[in-house]
């Protein structure tokens, strides 16, 4: 790459969005017919499909023309397929990102169905924003908005959720505020599910961490296996893992990619989110393994609760949750 005519390229450039583009449109036909979708593209960066009406939620997303999300036998479609059991799993799109909550995550419990309801909540007061930085090309792109969950009876909790994509570097920064907008004490927990597969993920793919110890949740007793391995008829694996953080309170988790000479880096604040999970599925026509951050078990809240480990938020109290999900090459 020339770098000096890269740093002037913004002169040749009539219109920004030549660098970084976010669009809003509604989907036309298909499943997903009528759901809002901003599609984020940056240079140098991800090229990703932000769920307005799922959370916000990040769906397919692909880097340097690599699919590098896991996209369901589903794939996209309105809101409302979840009911009060398993029923996640008739309306999961997949995508990059899946946040699980506010109310339950992990295995139904108390009316509260599988990873709850958040991603069927759709996205009020959404707003695209474009910081210019002081080095070249540096254009990142921001999209806001607010999801709401609770009843009809009075206020609930209010998540303000923040994605920006960067074009100086492939990341892509989630920031959440969780507000307890009701008068009564909120067990609130909140899992991100980041889901990765085909073409990116293949066999020798292999997930590096500072593991202190992982202990296994599903799956055929065994120590967790770092490589992905070939698709079979296997049961799912879960296992939860005690990462070492940084100094500054960060903890990462690296998945190597099979064929492209790079890495996916998710990194995460354990001061709001002191647990990660790992879900690995080898299942023909289901190759998917997902790194998922969290301030709960995935046993359901009723289970947090007798352990003494329940996410609560006091009324008007609200939490930070922050993560970010990078790429890096040449490895």
């Amino acid at each position: 790459m020339n770098v000096a005519w890269d740093a002037d390229l913004r002169s040749v450039t009539a219109n920004d969005d030549q660098l970084a583009s976010a669009l809003t449109h509604v989907v036309a036909d298909g499943p997903a017919s009528g759901t809002r979708v901003t599609l984020v593209q940056c240079y140098r960066g991800f090229h990703s499909r932000i769920l307005l009406d799922r959370g916000m939620d990040i769906g397919t997303t692909w880097y340097r023309g690599t699919p590098l999300s896991w996209t369901s036998s589903r794939g996209e479609r309105p809101a409302g397929s979840t009911d009060d059991d398993q029923g996640w799993h008739l309306g999961w799109a997949g995508g990059l990102l899946t946040t699980c909550g506010l109310l339950n995550a992990g295995e139904p419990s108390e009316g509260h169905g599988q990873h709850g309801r958040y991603t069927d909540q759709p996205a009020e007061r959404v707003s695209i924003d474009r910081r210019h930085g002081a080095a070249a090309l540096s254009d990142d792109v921001i999209v806001r908005g607010e999801i709401r969950e609770g009843d009809a009876l009075g206020r609930g909790l209010l998540l303000r959720r923040t994605l920006r994509f960067s074009t100086v570097r492939p990341e892509i920064q989630v920031t959440d505020v969780t507000e307890n907008e009701s008068s009564q004490p909120a067990q609130a927990p909140i899992l991100y599910h980041l889901n990765f597969g085909y073409p990116f993920l293949r066999p020798d793919s292999a997930t590096d961490a500072a593991i202190r110890r992982s202990t296994q949740i599903e799956g055929e007793p065994r120590a967790f296996p770092r490589s992905m391995g070939e698709p079979n008829d296997e049961p799912d694996e879960v296992f939860e893992h005690d990462v070492e953080a940084d100094r500054d309170g960060w903890a990462s988790m690296t998945l190597t990619g099979g064929t492209v000479p790079w890495s996916v880096a998710v990194r995460w604040d354990t001061a709001e989110l002191p647990r990660v999970f790992t879900w690995r599925r080898r299942q023909r026509g289901s190759y998917v393994q997902a790194i998922e951050p969290a301030n709960c078990s995935v046993l359901g809240r009723l289970a947090d609760r007798s352990a003494g480990r329940a996410p609560i938020l006091e009324p008007g109290e609200s939490r930070t949750t922050q993560l970010a999900i990078s790429v890096s090459e040449g490895i």
